[in-house]
């Protein structure tokens, strides 16, 4: 069985080289570039993995993230922030929020 990857940046080339990576990998690629395309991707297509670029025209990495987790439909799908900056520690605190979110709910409602 393959896996899927849904991935979502609006650099080609960034994109292009990424996904041959993937492929090489042996993973099944689904490719976007807005958040939009990874909203209606992931929730018709469900893949294993969303990888995301922070920077998006529109609606940012971050905002995907939140609405994947809010839907019940995507919010087991693992989400992995990619960012082009050389400042990764500057982005870390927003995609942990956007992740742990989700991830503390599940786990209060596990102790319920």
């Amino acid at each position: 069985m393959t896996h899927t990857i849904l991935s979502v940046d609006d650099d080609a080339a960034i994109r292009v080289a990424r996904n041959q990576v993937f492929r090489e990998a042996g993973f099944e690629v689904i490719e976007g570039v807005t958040g939009t395309d990874a909203l209606r991707l992931a929730s018709e297509r469900q893949p294993a993995l969303v990888v995301v670029a922070i920077e998006l025209p529109g609606m940012d990495g971050f905002a995907v993230t939140k609405r994947l987790k809010s839907d019940p439909q995507t919010a087991s799908i693992p989400v992995l922030h990619i960012s082009r900056r050389g400042e990764p520690s500057r982005d870390y605190p927003e995609s942990l929020k956007a992740a742990r979110k989700r991830t503390c709910s599940r786990r209060s409602s596990r102790r319920s």
